[in-house]
C-alpha cells in the first residue's frame, strides 16, 4: 500500500498526462474566477443575473467535473495505498497491542499478585472503559468553521482527555472497592492509579512532541520551507535531521514511564502501563483514519471546484489530517514498545 502511494506520486509528477491535466484545469479555474468577479460586480450594481452566465458557470463546473472523472489511473493507487497505510495499518497495529496487553496482563496477574481475580479483571475494565468512552466521545467534537487547524487538533485532544478522565475514574472507583474490601493496601492504591495515569497520557504527550517537528504552526517546519529555495538537497538534509531530533523527546518520556513504573509496581507494573496505554486507541484510530480522508478529500476538492471557502476549508482538513495521520503512527510506535518491553522482561525473568 505503500509502495501504491509513492509510486503514484512519483508517476503522477513525471507522466506528461498529469502536466496537461494540471493547465487544463487550471484555465478552468480562472475562467470560473473571472466568471464569479462579474457575478459580484453584478450584484453590487444591481444588476440581475442573466441566464447565460449562471449556464455558463455551470458548464465550467461540469467540465471540471469530467476532468475529475478522467484522472490517471495511478491517481487512484494513491488514493487507494493512502487509505489503506494509514488507516488499516494503524488501526490493526493498535487492535494488536490491545490483544497483546490484554493476554499478557492476563497471565501476569494471575501468577504474581496475591489477589489474583482482582489482577486479572484489572486490565479487563480498563480497557473496557476506555473502548466505551472513545465511543462517546465521537458523537460530538466542538468546532466552528472559524477554526483553524491548530484549534480543531486541541478539541480533539479535550476529547481525548475526556476519554482519560473516565478511564482513571472508573479505575479508581474499583481500586477503592478492593482497597475497602482490604484486597490491595493503600499503596498499591496510589501506585496502580499512578501507573494507569502515566500509561494513558504518555501517548498523547509523545504525539505532542512530535508535532513540533512536523505541524506548520511550529519553528522547524517553517523553517525548512524558508530554507527549500536552497535546492533539494538542503531539504532532505535538514528534514532528515529535524526527523531524527523529533526522536529525542518521545524516547525519554517513554524511557522514564517505563523506568518509573518497573520502580513502582515490578512486572505487574509494565502490565498495567501497557493497558492503560491503548485504553484510548480506539479515538486514536479514528484519529489517525481521519487524516488518510481529509488528504483525499482535499484532492477531489481541488480538482473539481473552484470556490474559494470550499478550498479553504478543505486546506484546512487537509493541514488537520496530515497531523492526525502522523500522531496515529506515534500513538501506534509508542503502544508497541510498551507491549513488546512487558513481553521481553516477563520472558527475561522466567528464563533467569
Amino acid at each position: 500500500s505503500k509502495g501504491a502511494d509513492i509510486g503514484a506520486d512519483l508517476v503522477g509528477e513525471t507522466d506528461e498526462h498529469k502536466s496537461k491535466e494540471e493547465t487544463r484545469i487550471f484555465d478552468l479555474q480562472q475562467k470560473m474566477t473571472a466568471q464569479e468577479q462579474k457575478r459580484r460586480e453584478a450584484r453590487k450594481q444591481g444588476i440581475q443575473e442573466e441566464d447565460d452566465m449562471e449556464q455558463g458557470m455551470r458548464s465550467l463546473e461540469d467540465e471540471m467535473a469530467d476532468v475529475a472523472s478522467e484522472l490517471h489511473p495511478i491517481d487512484y493507487l494513491d488514493a487507494i495505498g493512502e487509505n489503506i497505510s494509514d488507516v488499516a495499518g494503524t488501526c490493526a497495529d493498535l487492535f494488536e497491542s490491545i490483544v497483546l496487553n490484554l493476554s499478557t496482563a492476563s497471565v501476569i496477574g494471575a501468577k504474581v499478585h496475591p489477589v489474583p481475580h482482582f489482577a486479572v479483571a484489572l486490565p479487563y475494565y480498563i480497557c473496557a472503559m476506555g473502548i466505551i468512552g472513545s465511543s462517546l466521545v465521537t458523537y460530538y467534537v466542538h468546532v466552528h468553521e472559524r477554526f483553524s487547524a491548530k484549534r480543531i487538533r486541541r478539541q480533539l485532544r479535550v476529547n481525548l482527555l475526556v476519554v482519560i478522565v473516565m478511564v482513571m475514574g472508573f479505575s479508581g472507583a474499583v481500586l477503592f472497592l478492593e482497597w475497602y474490601r482490604e484486597n490491595i493496601e493503600m499503596r498499591q492504591f496510589g501506585n496502580y492509579l499512578l501507573i494507569i495515569g502515566f500509561g494513558s497520557f504518555c501517548p498523547e504527550l509523545c504525539v505532542m512532541a512530535c508535532d513540533i517537528f512536523v505541524s506548520v504552526d511550529f519553528a522547524p517546519v517553517r523553517m525548512l520551507a524558508r530554507n527549500a529555495d536552497m535546492g533539494v538537497t538542503q531539504v532532505v538534509l535538514q528534514g532528515m535531521g529535524q526527523a531524527f531530533l523529533s526522536v529525542g523527546l518521545p524516547c525519554f518520556l517513554v524511557i522514564s514511564t517505563v523506568v518509573a513504573t518497573w520502580q513502582l509496581e515490578d512486572h505487574y507494573g509494565l502490565a498495567l502501563l501497557g493497558v492503560a496505554a491503548v485504553a484510548g486507541s480506539g479515538f486514536q484510530g479514528s484519529i489517525a483514519s481521519y487524516g488518510a480522508l481529509a488528504n483525499n478529500a482535499h484532492k477531489i476538492v481541488h480538482l473539481t471546484t473552484y470556490h474559494n471557502m470550499t478550498r479553504h476549508r478543505a486546506n484546512i482538513c487537509a493541514q488537520l489530517g496530515t497531523a492526525c495521520s502522523h500522531g496515529g503512527k506515534v500513538v501506534t510506535a509508542v503502544c508497541a514498545f510498551f507491549s513488546t518491553t512487558m513481553v521481553a522482561v516477563t520472558l527475561l525473568a522466567q528464563k533467569w
